[in-house]
């Protein structure tokens, strides 16, 4: 047996585990992994200061799926200014109230369009699980105990879904340079429903969640990834900057609260993937 593999052994010891399991989830928050949630600390603030660096002249349109309470796209009408157009979907009632409120100067103003609806990969019907009266965690695939225990549904309600291609074709929108996706597990769902976009190069970035709710929902990091894979490349959000994620590898697999930026790859010159 060869050194190396004595030390192998050797790290693999029952006494060492303890050690690996600390070392191992502080690993994965500094990679920015459970920090997705929140606005203040997830970098979702970087990456729309990014996206407003590489914007060029407006008018631009933003597109908010899962707009919960109107905070992302406030921080978005702040960061990319007055050249900018935001059509915002929510389906649930009253996440729909507050956001109302939170945005009430723009939807007077015609800056901000709100739609009553969920984005997914069919026009339909689907149920929406709320935890709790406008909780960020509403959800259209039901949660799992095991994994989310600290999430129940108190209450299911039928809502209206429709597609991205859909919408735009309705609305005459041809061109979006930021889509936003935080829809507790359904953003696989709304990328094929966005095909027609996504194959013509008309959404120039993608911010989208990755975590738990992708257990509730089946999906895994490896479907998105070749689903924006061809056109787009992805990146994990940090506090203050990108981290390229050159291939996939299933240690990728990471099911705990992460954003993560897909730039379409004209776009890739420009961009600065260190913070």
């Amino acid at each position: 047996m060869g050194l190396k593999q004595r030390l192998v052994d050797l790290m693999r010891t029952r006494a060492l585990q303890p050690l690996w399991v600390r070392l191992h989830r502080t690993a994965l928050v500094g990679m920015n992994h459970y920090g997705g949630a929140d606005l203040r600390h997830s970098g979702e603030a970087y990456v729309l200061g990014h996206v407003a660096r590489l914007a060029g002249p407006g008018p631009h349109g933003v597109v908010d799926a899962g707009g919960h309470f109107g905070y992302y796209t406030e921080l978005a009408l702040r960061a990319i200014g007055g050249n900018l157009r935001v059509e915002l979907f929510e389906p649930s009632p009253i996440a729909l109230e507050v956001l109302q409120k939170t945005l009430a100067g723009p939807l007077k103003e015609g800056v901000v369009r709100c739609h009553k609806q969920a984005l997914g990969d069919a026009p339909g019907q689907l149920t929406l699980h709320l935890p709790a009266q406008g909780s960020s965690y509403a959800s259209l695939h039901p949660f799992d105990p095991l994994t989310r225990d600290h999430v129940r549904a108190a209450q299911q309600i039928d809502v209206e879904v429709t597609t991205l291609d859909a919408h735009c074709a309705a609305y005459g929108i041809e061109r979006i340079l930021l889509l936003k996706i935080d829809v507790e597990g359904h953003e696989l769902h709304v990328l094929r429903g966005a095909r027609g976009l996504l194959q013509r190069g008309a959404i120039r970035f993608i911010q989208f969640e990755f975590g738990e709710a992708d257990i509730d929902s089946r999906t895994f990091f490896l479907d998105i990834f070749r689903e924006l894979g061809p056109r787009y490349t992805i990146h994990r959000v940090l506090p203050n900057g990108l981290w390229s994620i050159a291939r996939y590898s299933p240690d990728l697999e990471v099911f705990h609260v992460t954003n993560y930026l897909a730039v379409l790859k004209v776009e890739e010159p420009q961009l600065a993937t260190q913070p």
